[in-house]
């Protein structure tokens, strides 16, 4: 893969027939941190959906990971997700599955090869964010903070290549930001993880 992990040349973004961006031109390069600040309905979700190949109303060139956005082959698609980690605003969990099940696909779905046992990774995340006890919990019954953590978790267990946070702030305390930065910059600079992530605030700024 190139040192290029995103590139957007004259990039439109279109919904309901109105172009929500229009004319974004964007590089980001591997190890990069970003942070894409807007107010709501500016278009700061349909640019992640449209990074993670799940909207496609699009106009302009859009790669991701050397991948090709506009168009992409299914199996392209499915390629491209095994290097991306994404939690969007609404969440990325099997509401009615367990914790443990959650991460657990998450895993698999990456048909990475790993020394660690999955079960012995999936422990080992939920211990650094406090969480070993919601493990066999179902995530119906979870909080919506608790749930976003999680889905925090599933977006980087597989150890992606690029991750992407829409409203990373949104019903969060500021403790819990502060630890999923801190996370998020120690993916980065330990394993060149690069990282995007939207606010409607200036206050979750990477350090």
């Amino acid at each position: 893969m190139s040192g290029r992990i995103l590139s957007c040349q004259n990039l439109e973004i279109i919904a309901q027939n109105e172009i929500i961006l229009n004319q974004l031109s964007l590089d980001i390069d591997l190890t990069e941190g970003n942070v894409i600040y807007g107010a709501n309905n500016s278009g700061k979700t349909l640019l992640c959906e449209s990074i993670f190949a799940n909207y496609e109303q699009i106009r302009g060139i859009l790669k991701v990971c050397d991948f090709s956005l506009n168009p992409i082959s299914a199996a392209d698609k499915s390629n491209l997700r095994r290097k991306l980690g994404y939690l969007p605003q609404f969440g990325n969990l099997l509401l009615h599955k367990t914790v443990r099940v959650n991460l657990l696909l998450a895993i698999n779905a990456s048909d990475r090869i790993v020394d660690t046992p999955a079960d012995a990774q999936i422990e080992e995340l939920l211990k650094s964010f406090n969480c070993l006890h919601l493990l066999k919990k179902q995530v119906s019954f979870l909080s919506y903070s608790q749930q976003k953590i999680i889905g925090f978790l599933r977006a980087i267990i597989h150890k992606p290549k690029f991750i992407i946070i829409d409203d990373l702030s949104s019903h969060l305390d500021d403790d819990t930001v502060n630890s999923i930065i801190t996370k998020l910059e120690l993916l980065r600079s330990r394993d060149n993880t690069c990282l995007l992530y939207t606010s409607p605030s200036p206050r979750d700024r990477t350090r």
